[in-house]
C-alpha cells in the first residue's frame, strides 16, 4: 500500500455518481457480512476447557482406557486358575451288524470337573501378576494423560504468547502510523524532505507485512490446536488468558522428593520389576509336584433290556516333573536374567528421571533470572522511546535513529514475552516430570503472576 502525501484531493474533485453511493452501499454490506462470519462460532477457550475436552476426545486415551478395562477384567481367580473347571456332554452311540444282524444304541450324558489344587503356588504368583498388570494399565492411562496435558498447555500459552507478541506488533504499527502522520506534517512545513516521507511510509508499509506474516503463523497453531481439540476448522476460537501464568516459587528439593513417588514412567518401570519377579516365580512353581482332582457324575444306558447305569467316579494325582532335558533350569535362568535386566532399566530410568530434573529446573531458573532482566530491559526501551518520539516531533532527532528506538522496543518486548514463554516451558516440563500437571485444572489465577503485572 503506497500512499503518496504530497498529492490533496478535495471533495468537489471527486464526481459523485449514483454508481458511487451504489458501491458505497454494496461495500458497507460486505463490510458486516465478513464481520459476521469472522464472528460467527467463535469460543474464547480457557486453559482449563482445552485440556478436559482434549482428554475427553483424545482417541489415544480411549484406546488406552479400553486397554486398562481389558486388564482389569483379566484380573480374577478363575483367570489365575483358583477355580475348577466343569464340563458337561451328551452323546448318543449305535451301530449295526451285518453278521449277525443286530442293531445297538447307548446313550451317554455326564458332568465332570477338573481341579488342580496345588500347582506350586504357581496360580497364586498369576494372581499378583494380573493385578499388578491391572495397575500398570491404569499407569499407562495416566503417563498418557500427563503427556497430553502437557502439550495442551505448551500449545496453549505458545498462542498466548503469539497473542501478546501481536499486541506488540500493533503497537509498533501505530507508532509508524504515527511517525508518517509528523514526517507528512514537517514535509508541508517544510522542516523536512520527501526522502524521510517515503522512508517512514516504507517502514510503516514493512510493519505492516510483518504483523500479516505473523498473523498466519499464529493461524497454522490454531489449526494445529483445535486438531488436538478435535473442533471443526471453520470453528473460531481464541485463548481467555491475555498473558501468561507463572509460577516462581518451585524449589528443587520438594520437585526431587516428589519426582522419585510421583513420577510415572519410574512406576511403570518399578512395575516392570515386581512383574518380571512374578513370572520368575510361575516358571520356578513347575519344580514342584502337582495335585489334580477329577470328578465325573455321568449316566450310561440303552433303549433294550441293558440295565442303565448312574453314578460318580473320580480321581486324585499326585505328580512332579523328574527330569526335561535341562528346559527347567535354561527357562530358570533367563527369567533370572530378564528380572536384572528389568532392575537395571529401573535403575537407568531413575538416572534419567533426576538428570532431566536438574537440567530443567537449571533451565527454569536461568529463565526466571532472564525474565527479570528483560523486564527492567523492556520498561527501559518503551521510556526511550517515549523521549525519542518527542525529540522526533521537535526535529532533534532524524529519522532513522527513530526508527532504530521503534526496533529497540519492539526487540525488548518479544524478549520479554520469549522469556516468560521459556519460564512457563520449563514449569511445563517440570509439573510433567512430578506428574503434577492436573495442577493445571484448578484455578490458579491467585497464585501465580502475569506478564501484565511483570511489565508494570
Amino acid at each position: 500500500m503506497y500512499l503518496c502525501p504530497l498529492k490533496k484531493k478535495t471533495l468537489t474533485s471527486i464526481k459523485l455518481t449514483p454508481n458511487y453511493f451504489c458501491m458505497k452501499k454494496i461495500f458497507v454490506l460486505w463490510l458486516a457480512l465478513v464481520a459476521c462470519q469472522c464472528t460467527w462460532a467463535q469460543d474464547t477457550l480457557t486453559l482449563q476447557q482445552c485440556i478436559v475436552r482434549a482428554i475427553e476426545k483424545s482417541f489415544d486415551i480411549k484406546i488406552l482406557q479400553n486397554e486398562e478395562q481389558i486388564a482389569a477384567n483379566n484380573y480374577t481367580r478363575a483367570n489365575a486358575g483358583y477355580t475348577p473347571i466343569i464340563t458337561g456332554n451328551a452323546a448318543v452311540n449305535g451301530e449295526a451288524l451285518q453278521v449277525p444282524v443286530a442293531h445297538g444304541e447307548q446313550y451317554v450324558a455326564n458332568i465332570g470337573a477338573t481341579w488342580n489344587v496345588f500347582d506350586g503356588f504357581k496360580k497364586q504368583a498369576t494372581y499378583e501378576w494380573l493385578y499388578e498388570m491391572k495397575i500398570k494399565g491404569e499407569l499407562t492411562t495416566r503417563l498418557a494423560i500427563e503427556t497430553l496435558v502437557a502439550e495442551i498447555t505448551t500449545m496453549y500459552y505458545d498462542l498466548v504468547q503469539r497473542n501478546i507478541r501481536a499486541r506488540n506488533l500493533q503497537e509498533s504499527i501505530g507508532l509508524s502510523r504515527h511517525r508518517l502522520r509528523i514526517a507528512k506534517e514537517k514535509f508541508l512545513l517544510g522542516a523536512c524532505s520527501r526522502l524521510e516521507v517515503l522512508q517512514a511510509e516504507v517502514d510503516f508499509n514493512a510493519d505492516s507485512s510483518a504483523y500479516v506474516i505473523y498473523l498466519d503463523g499464529t493461524r497454522q497453531l490454531k489449526i494445529r490446536f483445535k486438531q488436538r481439540l478435535q473442533i471443526p476448522y471453520l470453528h473460531q476460537i481464541e485463548v481467555a488468558d491475555a498473558g501468561i501464568a507463572l509460577n516462581k516459587n518451585l524449589e528443587i528439593g520438594d520437585l526431587h522428593e516428589r519426582v522419585l513417588v510421583q513420577n510415572i514412567s519410574l512406576q511403570i518401570y518399578d512395575k516392570n520389576r515386581v512383574l518380571s519377579d512374578l513370572e520368575r516365580q510361575q516358571v520356578e512353581a513347575a519344580r514342584r509336584p502337582y495335585i489334580n482332582l477329577n470328578g465325573n457324575y455321568g449316566y450310561s444306558g440303552t433303549p433294550y433290556d441293558k440295565p442303565n447305569e448312574l453314578g460318580l467316579s473320580y480321581s486324585a494325582t499326585l505328580g512332579i516333573k523328574l527330569f526335561d532335558w535341562g528346559n527347567q533350569q535354561r527357562m530358570e535362568k533367563n527369567a533370572k536374567l530378564q528380572e536384572m535386566n528389568r532392575e537395571l532399566e529401573y535403575r537407568k530410568q531413575e538416572l534419567q528421571v533426576l538428570t532431566d530434573l536438574g537440567t530443567l529446573y537449571a533451565t527454569y531458573k536461568n529463565y526466571l533470572n532472564l525474565l527479570d532482566l528483560e523486564t527492567l530491559n523492556s520498561k527501559l526501551a518503551a521510556e526511550k522511546a517515549d523521549l525519542a518520539l518527542e525529540q522526533y516531533q521537535m526535529g532533534q532527532l532524524s529519522s532513522l535513529e527513530m526508527r532504530e528506538f521503534q526496533r529497540t522496543l519492539l526487540d525488548a518486548q518479544n524478549r520479554l514475552a520469549n522469556a516468560q514463554y521459556q519460564v512457563k516451558y520449563s514449569e511445563i516440563n517440570l509439573l510433567q516430570l512430578c506428574a503434577m500437571t492436573s495442577s493445571y485444572l484448578e484455578d490458579n489465577k491467585n497464585n501465580s503472576i502475569t506478564n501484565h503485572r511483570d511489565a508494570k
